[in-house]
């Protein structure tokens, strides 16, 4: 079960870049550590079952570490572009398909 829900969440998390504000680096950098210690530990008492499931969970905060960390940089970058914008006075650029070339 939970091999489903956190796969689930750090697709959401993913695909909705604005909405993680409200999640920590620090959590997500506290549980790769902690499900990787106990994986450590895991297999050095050579229990493979529980190693592989902490190994995996430790994957998973990773990749929502990283997850944060590009929107976050995403969204500060917008916010650089619209205050230049906003300051040369020009209308705001709108991504959209690359102009045709001649």
């Amino acid at each position: 079960m939970l091999f489903v829900m956190v796969p689930a969440q750090v697709y959401r998390q993913w695909r909705k870049g604005d909405r993680t504000r409200g999640r920590g680096s620090w959590f997500l950098v506290a549980q790769f550590v902690f499900a990787s210690g106990v994986c450590v530990y895991n297999a050095l008492e050579r229990e493979t079952l529980f190693a592989t499931l902490k190994g995996v969970l430790a994957t998973l905060a990773l990749i929502g570490f990283v997850c944060v960390r590009v929107h976050r940089r995403r969204e500060a970058r917008r916010h650089e572009a619209e205050a230049a914008t906003a300051q040369s006075g020009a209308a705001p650029r709108v991504p959209g398909p690359a102009p045709a070339g001649p």
